[in-house]
């Protein structure tokens, strides 16, 4: 897995937007990577190397407020790896930290702004998204 390639991709996505969800026995919370559309090709390669390199519930998110946006890190416990990236724009952070356990699981996925929200890109038939163990929120 190139962690630099991964890193410097999700370093150039425009906003990583958080989505608490209002029942997690329904649905999980969502943290998504949101590119313009001439960056999802190199987006979505890295997003399923990263998903095929990885095991799923052994993964813990951070997130730190930083001048500039937000400083995220990417942590596998199992493979003590871990990949950083910044971003200059961040929506929902705060609800999301309050409405969300940080010990209870969420899907990481790539997003495409329409006019009527968000599109879900998917990376494989069937899609199923990364999932993360918990987050860290770092004040």
């Amino acid at each position: 897995m190139d962690t630099q390639k991964i890193e410097q991709v999700f370093s150039m996505a425009n906003k990583i937007a958080f989505h608490p969800t209002r029942n997690v026995q329904k649905e999980p919370s969502v943290v998504g990577l949101e590119f313009h559309k001439n960056l999802l090709g190199e987006a979505i390669d890295c997003y399923s190397n990263l998903k095929n390199e990885l095991t799923h519930r052994d993964l813990v998110f951070t997130f730190k407020r930083i001048k500039n946006g937000i400083k995220a890190s990417i942590i596998s416990k199992a493979k003590g790896e871990v990949m950083s990236f910044r971003i200059s724009q961040e929506k929902g952070m705060t609800e999301f930290a309050k409405e969300t356990n940080p010990n209870h699981p969420f899907a990481f996925v790539i997003l495409q702004p329409s006019n009527d929200g968000y599109h879900l890109v998917p990376d494989s038939n069937p899609y199923q998204p990364i999932v993360f163990d918990k987050y860290v929120l770092i004040e």
